[in-house]
């Protein structure tokens, strides 16, 4: 094979040309390359600072914030005053996103810090600084309710400077602190005016330039029933009737307390006589006597003052939202209102104020009695009310012919169910000293017994009576039977009757007239319009929500001694009699003249 040198060399050189320039070009491509993502990377990071200095100021130290306070359905802020101290001052660490926070100790509060968490490390120092802020953060929720109201107190005594809000009600419900300093707040509600408010001390760390918080806090409520069997507002019944109320609350959150009062008030009119506690349950277990104290007086109006104050009622805070149910029975008595409503009204005392020191001023004698303490501060729930309506018939007596009154008529009304009846007209009550005896036919008479007459004395005139304008009539063991007259204006009401059917009887009758037929009728109660209403509807008349029945009696028709229709009645009748007599005696005549042939 012949090799030629000039054209290999040729050859070669021109494979180095080629290959040292496709190097170049390879290595010019991947340096631009380089250089464009370098410029991008740097575009990029160019926007990165722009986002974090757009950012940052708004939360640098030196700026303001606001913390808006929520009220809810069971807590109106309207009226409400609060004040937020701050007890720690933040600064924000910017370097690192998101920014964190870094606080530090106000000066004024370095004594409080340092005993109450005991800081070992030097005030002044980051190190102090993260251990007061590691300590917070350890700190249980209950440990948190005290150094709240120790840090509260605290800022007070060192004079830090307080923010005001005001609250206002529905529809915004919320009180806000504006333009504040960003930092770490202890917040106080100051509304002492208002009973029913809840005091607070809250925590609230303002990092963010806009803070809410809402009021978890509810305040403590109570509703009252009748049983009837079921539970109801307004319910009727009679006199004598023993009912059973219900009062049922919730235990409230009981947050920063160091002390509780919770005691149930409830007042009876003159309507009621109390009878007993039935049960006291606290998240549905029934409490011992010895976990409450029960006390009952009578005010100058005659109504019944009951208080069920509960002991250590501290110890249900666990139990938050649970039921409070207290049951107790009442009568109906003869004092009772007719028609209108018998109210019987219920409300509770609490603490309000969990800054408020209430284990120290509380009254060695009745810890638990908030009425007894110095001074405590305590709200009053609404007033939680349930009704009771009793009703009268009431009877007037008159003649058909010409309507008017009739005395000397009596009247015995009887009806299932019913324990008492107070009468108003002429009532002969059973006494030792009465001077009234009771005759066989009903009537009364101050004449006494003696041999000869004692068989038309009821009981052989043994039994003695007095004569009342108005009585209370114990009932028989199967329901009411009262009797009474009417008085000289033909009236007589029987007072304290329920929903019920009734039997009206009258036991004497005036005389020279018929006696009526019994007359039976019914009562029943609308609960939604608190109104009885009775049937038949023709015979008794509603009005102001009593029953009103007039009873017409017609005369007796005696026979005539001569003349008139008695006369012919019995001439007639005689003529009959004549007549078959002949006739008899015709046919034992003709009988006998038979025989003779």
């Amino acid at each position: 094979m012949n090799i030629q040198p000039d054209q290999d060399f040729s050859r070669f050189l021109d494979r180095i040309y080629y290959y040292t320039r496709e190097r170049t070009l390879r290595h010019t491509a991947i340096k631009n390359k380089k250089r464009q993502c370098i410029r991008k990377l740097m575009a990029l990071l160019s926007v990165t600072v722009l986002l974090l200095s757009a950012i940052n100021p708004a939360l640098a130290a030196g700026e303001t914030g606001s913390i808006t306070i929520q009220g809810n359905e069971s807590v109106s802020l309207a009226g409400s005053s609060f004040r937020a101290y701050k007890i720690l001052d933040v600064t924000l660490n910017t370097s690192v996103e998101p920014a964190t926070p870094s606080y530090t100790v106000p000066a004024a509060l370095q004594d409080f810090y340092t005993s109450y968490l005991s800081i070992e490390s030097s005030y002044g120092t980051a190190a102090y600084d993260q251990e007061v802020s590691s300590k917070i953060l350890s700190l249980t929720a209950g440990d948190m309710e005290a150094f709240a109201k120790a840090a509260l107190t605290a800022a007070k005594a060192a004079s830090i400077e307080a923010k005001e809000a005001t609250g206002s009600g529905p529809p915004d419900n919320s009180a806000t602190f504006s333009n504040i300093p960003l930092g770490y707040y202890v917040i106080e509600d100051r509304t002492t005016a208002i009973s029913s408010n809840v005091v607070s001390a809250v925590m609230v760390d303002t990092t963010q330039p806009a803070v809410a918080i809402e009021i978890k806090a509810t305040l403590p409520t109570i509703d009252k029933k009748i049983l009837d069997p079921d539970p109801v507002t307004a319910n009727e019944a009679s006199i004598g009737d023993t009912l059973t109320f219900l009062l049922t609350s919730h235990v409230p959150d009981m947050t920063g307390y160091n002390r509780y009062y919770f005691m149930v008030n409830d007042t009876l009119g003159t309507g009621f006589t109390y009878g007993d506690i039935a049960s006291v349950k606290v998240g549905g277990q029934t409490l011992s006597e010895t976990d409450y104290t029960v006390e009952t007086d009578v005010n100058a109006n005659g109504e019944t003052m009951l208080r069920i104050i509960f002991h250590d009622f501290l110890q249900y805070k666990p139990l938050k939202g649970e039921t409070v149910q207290i049951s107790y029975t009442a009568d109906l008595n003869e004092s009772a209102l007719i028609g209108e409503a018998n109210i019987n009204k219920t409300w509770i005392t609490y603490s309000n104020n969990p800054a408020y020191d209430y284990e120290a001023n509380k009254d060695p004698e009745r810890p638990d009695d908030p009425v007894g303490s110095d001074n405590s501060p305590t709200g009053t729930t609404v007033i939680s009310s349930s009704e009771t309506f009793t009703t009268a018939l009431t009877i007037t007596k008159k003649d058909s012919k010409n309507n008017e009154i009739l005395a000397g008529a009596a009247f015995r009304i009887e009806g299932n169910g019913v324990n008492q009846v107070v009468t108003t007209g002429i009532v002969f009550v059973e006494d030792l000293t009465g001077t009234y005896y009771k005759l066989l036919d009903g009537t009364y008479t101050e004449t006494a017994p003696d041999a000869e007459n004692g068989h038309l004395y009821d009981g052989g005139g043994l039994t003695t009576y007095i004569l009342e304008t108005t009585a209370t009539i114990d009932a028989g063991q199967d329901g009411v039977e009262a009797e009474a007259f009417v008085d000289d204006c033909g009236k007589l009401t029987f007072a304290g009757l329920g929903a019920g059917t009734y039997t009206l009887t009258e036991i004497v009758t005036p005389d020279g007239f018929n006696s009526i037929d019994p007359i039976e009728f019914t009562i029943g109660f609308d609960a939604d319009n608190r109104a009885f209403l009775a049937t038949p509807d023709g015979s008794l008349v509603e009005n102001d929500n009593e029953l009103f029945m007039t009873i017409i009696n017609t005369a007796g028709q005696l026979l005539p001694s001569t003349g008139g229709i008695g006369t012919t009645i019995f001439y007639v009748l005689g003529s009959v009699l004549v007549a078959g007599t002949l006739i008899f005696f015709v046919s034992k005549k003709s009988a006998s003249d038979e025989k003779s042939k």
